[in-house]
């Protein structure tokens, strides 16, 4: 395993659940709600991460996260095997509230999902990811305030080189809107 990559311990997911001050002000609406997590959502077990990044629940369903990439694309083929496994670590046999996203499945038929851990500090699992470095914000417009909530983590976990942010070939991940242009439309702009 490279030298940069640092794949995180439950201990660090755990750790990087908890934002600074300013990021929190930063980064989530008035009242501090997560709006990545799923409250209201019902529980479920995620009893794996598939090989492509598909999260497997044990009552069968199988979905991803709104807003999201795992990053396969940022590394060499050799070194997804240990990122996979480092989300494997911080996700598998996690017990969390499941909500479907609006857009409710992507175009392979895959619920889109916003997730928090049960008994946790509602944190949701989108922002553990990102701030860890083991996903990054995809705008697909699925949840727009949560996608946008996470710019912030992204940033630091970028700056930090955490996860896939120390590959060579990690890209933040551009809306396109109309006629391409990444800044057509709402808040995720990167320019």
């Amino acid at each position: 395993m490279p030298a940069q990559f640092r794949p995180p311990s439950r201990i660090l997911i755990s750790l990087a659940l908890a934002m600074t001050p300013s990021a929190v002000a930063q980064a989530e609406p008035a009242g501090g709600a997560d709006p990545c997590s799923a409250p209201q959502g019902a529980i479920a077990t995620i009893r794996t991460v598939s090989d492509l990044g598909d999260i497997h629940l044990t009552d069968g369903r199988i979905g991803r996260l709104a807003d999201l990439d795992l990053g396969a694309d940022a590394m060499p083929a050799a070194r997804w095997a240990g990122h996979l496994a480092a989300i494997r670590q911080a996700m598998s046999a996690t017990t969390v509230r499941v909500v479907v996203a609006p857009s409710g499945r992507d175009r392979w038929g895959r619920d889109v999902w916003r997730m928090e851990p049960v008994g946790g500090d509602a944190t949701s699992v989108h922002r553990a990811l990102v701030k860890a470095g083991l996903a990054r914000v995809w705008p697909l417009q699925e949840e727009e305030s949560c996608a946008a909530s996470l710019l912030g983590s992204e940033s630091e976990a970028r700056r930090g080189g955490l996860g896939l942010w120390g590959e060579n070939d990690a890209r933040i991940r551009l809306y396109r809107g109309a006629g391409g242009d990444p800044c057509a439309r709402g808040p995720l702009c990167y320019r």
